[in-house]
């Protein structure tokens, strides 16, 4: 059987605190102290800040790892803690302090967990910078789109202007040839009514008759051929097919220049009807002749 006084006697924990409540020693907080040229020559190290203590590289994998060496049982380890009820500087590993996470003993839930180890800081750092990346790529990706929205309307503006000023371009030119145009009609008006009054004043005179009229407006027609090189179709002569052929390589008549000179010489007609007087007391205003502008037939009128 088991004495009362043995159940009754209260046992010391073997892990007496927890990792939390310790105060801890990282490797990295003083590795900040190692330059880059002895940290690739060194065998074993002692911080300034803590000259008791060792560390030792490891050179297994790809690149160099600095461990502390427990100064009791000689483990190389990533961390050194000393526990709550100790004053002195007696760094150790947790395996000699007999140390565990709070987890392990209060669970999860206990307020314990929620104070950063270095570890739980290196992670919430890592969160933080993965968290900062995401949010300047974010910001970054948003100052792109901005800007190619910005270049596309400064795009479109440019195009815009460009279609207004021409349009703006076109709309002056075609105000300019109408003025142009304007002017040449007016000149040639000009011009034509002295010639227009000598027709109408012989025609009241009887000095000069319809039909010579007609044939003075064919020997003008037959003057513009023969500058052009072609041959004016005479009375009967057919005016579909072939015809003889041009006295010059400029030009050749087809149906339709035979269909314009029938237009003009009954424009010309139309003309000298109008010249006529109707009764003999009023003489009959006269028009100005009409061209095909742009043409090299105007030549002929």
């Amino acid at each position: 059987m088991i004495p009362a006084s043995l159940l009754r006697h209260k046992w010391p924990k073997r892990h007496q605190y927890v990792i939390e409540e310790c105060r801890a020693l990282d490797v990295r907080d003083v590795l900040s102290h190692l330059d880059a040229f002895h940290a690739a020559i060194l065998r074993s190290w002692h911080p300034p800040t803590h000259p008791r203590l060792v560390l030792v590289p490891n050179d297994r994998g790809l690149s160099r790892r600095w461990w502390f060496r427990c100064p009791t049982c000689r483990r190389a380890c990533e961390s050194l803690f000393i526990p709550p009820s100790v004053t002195r500087e007696d760094w150790r590993c947790r395996v000699c302090w007999s140390l565990v996470y709070a987890s392990q003993r209060y669970g999860c839930q206990h307020p314990l967990r929620k104070r950063l180890t270095h570890r739980k800081r290196l992670t919430h750092l890592k969160r933080l910078a993965k968290a900062k990346r995401q949010r300047e790529r974010k910001e970054a990706r948003q100052r792109r789109e901005q800007e190619e929205i910005a270049m596309r309307e400064a795009r479109l503006q440019d195009l815009r202007r460009a279609d207004e000023a021409q349009r703006e371009a076109t709309a002056r030119a075609f105000e300019e040839k109408c003025a142009e145009m304007q002017r040449q009609l007016r000149a040639e008006l000009e011009a034509d009514a002295p010639w227009n009054q000598e027709v109408l004043d012989a025609v009241k005179r009887g000095e000069l008759s319809p039909r010579s009229l007609r044939a003075r407006a064919a020997r003008l027609l037959d003057r513009g051929a023969r500058q052009l090189g072609v041959r004016m179709p005479r009375e009967g002569e057919r005016t579909s097919g072939s015809h003889s052929a041009p006295t010059s390589p400029m030009a050749s008549l087809t149906r339709d220049d035979i269909e314009w000179f029938k237009k003009v010489m009954a424009e010309v007609d139309e003309e000298v009807c109008r010249f006529l007087p109707a009764s003999g007391d009023a003489p009959v205003v006269t028009t100005r002749r009409r061209r095909p502008p742009s043409s090299p037939r105007a030549q002929l009128t």
